[in-house]
């Protein structure tokens, strides 16, 4: 499954939630319970979070609910956080957001001209911009 995170997309495609990007917390530092991981959560300073370009599905329905990490090839969007995202036919447009975590650093608007599209299709996603 996805570490938790923030700032991430979810759009649904074909009985699939598709889920993109966002704020994450360092391997092991969020505790098992859901509590726990949102106490924590709100304890991390920004310098703590990284930012990720994963693409996740779970598939909804038939009752087994199983996360797939999906690998993306093609002109893959930067890792981001607090972008959109929307499924236009077989792709999912992801435009905007930020790209650093930085306190020592300004936050990187990511520009509206840069927009991706993920193909959603039977193979799993492929890139392109």
């Amino acid at each position: 499954p996805p570490s938790p995170r923030a700032g991430h997309t979810a759009v649904l495609y074909s009985g699939v939630m598709v889920v993109f990007g966002g704020l994450t917390a360092p391997a092991g530092a969020m505790g098992p319970s859901e509590e726990q991981q949102q106490a924590e959560a709100a304890c991390l300073a920004p310098d703590e979070l990284g930012l990720s370009n994963e693409v996740f599905g779970l598939r909804l329905g038939g009752g087994d609910l199983r996360w797939e990490h999906w690998e993306t090839f093609g002109a893959i969007p930067s890792a981001r956080a607090g972008h959109s995202a929307a499924v236009v036919e077989d792709f999912m447009i992801v435009i905007g957001g930020i790209n650093t975590t930085s306190s020592l650093t300004p936050p990187r608007t990511v520009g509206p001209l840069e927009v991706f599209q993920l193909f959603l299709g039977p193979h799993g996603p492929s890139a392109g911009q």
